[in-house]
């Protein structure tokens, strides 16, 4: 089984997008949450 990077590039950049999105639609109350959870 082989992993492009192509693929994990898109992967990361999906991630980084829902990280923005989530970060606009619940600013006010979950943002401490959210970022609690990554790190």
């Amino acid at each position: 089984m082989r992993i492009s990077s192509l693929s994990i590039a898109n992967t990361l950049s999906a991630m980084i997008n829902d990280k923005r999105i989530y970060r606009k639609s619940f600013q006010s109350s979950s943002t401490a949450e959210f970022e609690s959870t990554n790190q």
